[in-house]
């Protein structure tokens, strides 16, 4: 059989299958912070690192914010010796470029490929499909390396699997303006007769599930069925999916369970290339919960992810949860003023949600009593100078700095924007004492200017490693 990198069925039909139903995992690699003394200084070492804990603002029972962990007792002399300890660890395990970061052993992805992703990978509305040349290019790399003929670059199946699955969605139920272009059907028309000799029978499933794709060379899909109780399940579910079908909530945790023990999700996580609505969804599953009240709060930037987003979380009975369409596709409220060029569609600082009412007087069928909201926050408004977002250049090192450096009390566009997202995170989520927003920010910038904020911050971190 013809050589294809990492060819194992079930990984290469889970890395669809993570593409198509967005989740992944993700670690926070950082070494453990030394420890407060009575005397201020650095104390002995804790435990090592623990996997970062998904999950955003966890409200307590009296209804109060809980942001970051439990504030240890003693002197605060050790944070400024801890918060450079986290510079310097950052400085020696993190590269400049934080997307260059791979655990050792952890082949890079093909970057002609990747690229490709990164356009039809992208959703029913932000696609952007392929012209002839670059498909005709793609498709001769995944040609020359199921062959072998690619050894220093090859395409992972994890990539197979993220690129044929975008294709075939596209192809059965994406909008006209997303569909195929005419170079993508030429150039598939020219490699597909030679790539059906080469790929394995799950990378042809994935291509052409029901054979209304490839034509007389889409016959494999059809009758495949993969191998094994977990595998048949999994295969069943993409049919679905890639047909443009829905799962409901226990078919996703059924075909979940099966998904998440196959490979290295770091892997899949850089190989499928649109990473972002991943560790959104596995925040929403709430895999740690805790006592009291409740709230959540994820960042979409695509149409069709708000009202998905905001009903799991109401599944998982969380008294309030929040979503929001971010600076930059992430989930981060901005200070710019909102150009007069922008976008169509929902703009930038779009919100929206359910919290628990003030004067509860319905209840669902939970037993928690919720009202919805949703809003465009205006920075201006709140009396906030627009200024630029503070640039990085992608840099993990540029971004402890520049977060420390605000947390420290440092004024800037930094400062200004966390102040602003605690406040305003605050108030939706209808947090003790903060539905009048002006008190919310004033309640944010004290807790920075007394360094309440960094040093609850550093705990967090401390607090982290020694649970793992």
């Amino acid at each position: 059989m013809a050589k294809v990198v990492s060819s194992s069925s079930s990984s290469l039909l889970a890395s669809a299958a993570l593409t198509l139903a967005s989740f992944a995992m993700h670690s926070l690699l950082l070494r453990p912070l030394p420890s407060p003394t009575t005397s201020g200084r650095l104390g002995g070492r804790v435990s090592p690192a623990a996997p970062r804990r998904p999950g955003a603002v966890v409200l307590s029972g009296d209804g109060r914010c809980r942001r970051g962990g439990v504030v240890a007792a003693g002197a605060g002399a050790w944070m400024e010796e801890a918060r450079t300890a986290v510079l310097e660890e950052a400085a020696r395990r993190n590269p400049a470029l934080s997307e260059s970061y791979r655990p050792a052993g952890l082949p890079r992805p093909n970057g002609t490929v990747l690229e490709a992703q990164g356009r039809v990978c992208t959703g029913p509305e932000q696609t952007r499909p392929l012209g002839e040349e670059q498909a005709m290019r793609v498709l001769d790399t995944i040609l020359r390396s199921a062959t072998g003929e690619l050894k220093d670059d090859p395409v992972s199946s994890a990539q197979l699997g993220a690129f044929f699955a975008g294709m075939t969605i596209r192809a059965n139920c994406f909008p006209e303006a997303t569909q195929w272009s005419e170079g993508e059907r030429r150039a598939m028309s020219l490699f597909w007769p030679r790539l059906v000799h080469v790929l394995p029978p799950e990378v042809k499933f994935i291509a052409d599930p029901e054979g209304t794709i490839m034509g007389a060379n889409g016959s494999t899909g059809p009758r495949y069925i993969g191998q094994g109780t977990a595998e048949m399940r999994l295969v069943g579910a993409l049919r679905e999916v890639l047909a443009g079908g829905h799962l409901g909530y226990e078919e996703v945790q059924c075909v979940l369970k099966d998904v998440l023990p196959v490979g290295s999700t770091s892997a899949n996580s850089t190989h499928i290339k649109k990473r972002p609505p991943l560790a959104t969804s596995e925040k929403v599953q709430q895999f740690v919960r805790a006592s009291g009240r409740e709230s959540m709060v994820a960042g979409f930037y695509h149409v069709g992810y708000e009202d998905p987003l905001l009903m799991l979380m109401r599944r998982r009975t969380v008294h309030a949860g929040l979503v929001v369409k971010g600076e930059e596709g992430a989930l981060s409220l901005t200070t710019k003023e909102r150009s007069a060029n922008a976008s169509k569609g929902l703009p930038v600082n779009h919100c929206s949600g359910f919290r628990t009412p003030n004067s509860a007087n319905y209840s669902e069928t939970d037993g928690i009593s919720r009202e919805s909201f949703s809003v465009a926050v205006n920075a201006q408004e709140l009396g906030f100078k627009s200024t630029e977002t503070p640039r990085t250049d992608r840099s993990v090192l540029k971004n402890l700095e520049l977060g420390l450096s605000a947390l420290g009390g440092d004024k800037g566009p930094a400062y200004d924007r966390i102040v602003l997202n605690a406040a305003m995170a605050d108030h939706l989520l209808g947090c003790s004492g903060a539905q009048d927003i002006n008190f919310a920010l004033d309640r944010a910038r004290e807790a920075i200017d007394s360094g309440n904020a960094l040093r609850r911050l550093m705990n967090y971190i401390k607090v982290s490693h020694k649970v793992s």
